[in-house]
């Protein structure tokens, strides 16, 4: 059974009218009648009463009829499930965090009042999670590792630094030796293994070796663990908002290690138009952010 003939018999048996049904489904009244006597055969059943061009539903033909309106019922709900899912998912931008700066939420809201119809869908990085995998449009993270088969926009670059609770004894100091904070603990951000290395090799260069206690996935996290002293953070300023006013940052002296947030995202898939949007919006970001360094 074929759900063209269901349709056809269903135009019938609304209609009771052989040469009316055909017209409206715009196919030739033999083609119909052929239809209808093909799917009584196939249920070796008989679904109509008729005389000559007239026919009526026999009780077999009523059922069927309403098992007939629920499937187009559940047709339509199909079609506009998909529909909806479809224009959901154009406008969809779909994120991988490395770290989850808290300018993300500005830039969000940003790009909304730009695109009022874009919908995020944000995920924190854990191991594995890529995006060659087709799970997200873009990666958003800090010392991403470079990769020819990826684009990328630098959105931020700053130095390392050292935050406190602003009770700490350091809080005031205008900069620090990364060797004279051996005695304390340390709560950082999580990094992927590339990232990782990258920090490790610097700490082995100035020959520091930190004591870490947590690692978090987020910066407001380990904005809280700082403030209420259980331990003191390695970031950059573009981490933190600035209404974090209980933690201090102070530069480190010495040999610096740079930090640079980039988004990236493929290079051999197409991006949909509200993700070209978000990167054409992101790449002018970045620029405004380059000038203001300038000029500072």
């Amino acid at each position: 059974m074929e759900l063209s003939q269901i349709r056809q018999f269903q135009k019938v048996a609304e209609l009771e009218h052989i040469t009316q049904a055909a017209n409206e489904l715009h196919i030739a009244q033999p083609a119909l009648s052929r239809t209808i006597k093909g799917l009584e055969k196939e249920l070796d059943l008989l679904l109509f009463d008729r005389e000559n061009k007239k026919v009526k539903l026999n009780e077999n033909g009523k059922i069927l009829f309403r098992y007939a309106r629920e499937i187009d019922s559940c047709l339509n709900e199909m079609h506009q499930a998909v529909a909806e899912k479809n224009a959901h998912d154009r406008d969809t931008i779909r994120i991988l965090l490395r770290s989850i700066p808290p300018s993300l939420s500005q830039m969000m809201q940003e790009f909304r009042e730009i695109w009022p119809e874009a919908h995020f869908k944000i995920s924190t990085y854990v191991e594995n999670a890529t995006i060659f995998e087709d799970q997200f449009d873009f990666e958003l993270g800090i010392n991403l590792p470079e990769d020819i088969k990826f684009h990328s926009i630098t959105l931020r670059k700053e130095e390392l630094a050292v935050a406190v609770s602003s009770s700490h004894p350091l809080a005031q100091a205008s900069s620090v030796r990364l060797s004279d904070l051996s005695e304390n603990t340390f709560i950082v951000l999580s990094m992927d293994p590339a990232s990782q290395k990258n920090m490790t090799d610097y700490f082995n260069s100035v020959q520091f070796h930190p004591t870490v206690m947590l690692e978090c996935t987020d910066s407001q996290s380990m904005c809280g663990l700082i403030e209420e002293n259980m331990g003191i953070g390695l970031t950059s300023r573009y981490q933190w908002s600035g209404s974090q006013k209980k933690v201090s940052l102070i530069p480190i002296e010495g040999r610096q290690y740079q930090i640079s947030t980039k988004l990236v995202w493929r290079k051999n898939k197409p991006l949909s138009p509200i993700c070209e949007a978000f990167r054409e919006y992101s790449q002018q970001a970045a620029d405004y952010e380059g000038e203001k360094d300038k000029k500072a």
